[in-house]
């Protein structure tokens, strides 16, 4: 199994309905997807000072599912029109699990 995790720190002038936004285009996203295991994002509850803003998490199949997902097109317009705008910074991993 792959677990994609990609984190967000939003620019200052990004409000709570920008990253609704967000919300509403990775949830009606999901539905689209194949070869997901989990998918889940959201917002930092701010315990920690310093936590980056936003994260999402998807535990993919296998990494052609992975693939699939960073290529899909709506997912691909979800980074260019809604997340890249309000980006400030950006980090990734993917992590191979065991079964």
């Amino acid at each position: 199994m792959i677990r994609h995790i990609a984190m967000f720190r939003w620019r200052p002038d990004v409000s709570s309905s920008d990253v609704a936004r967000v919300e509403d285009a990775l949830r009606k996203l999901r539905s689209e997807l194949t070869g997901l295991r989990d998918y889940r994002f959201g917002r930092d509850v701010g315990l920690v000072d310093g936590n980056w803003d936003f994260a999402v998490v998807a535990d993919l199949h296998d990494e052609p599912a992975f693939r699939r997902y960073v290529s899909n097109a709506e997912h691909q317009r979800i980074i260019s029109q809604l997340i890249a705008p309000m980006r400030g910074e950006r980090a990734a991993v993917q992590l191979l699990l065991p079964e």
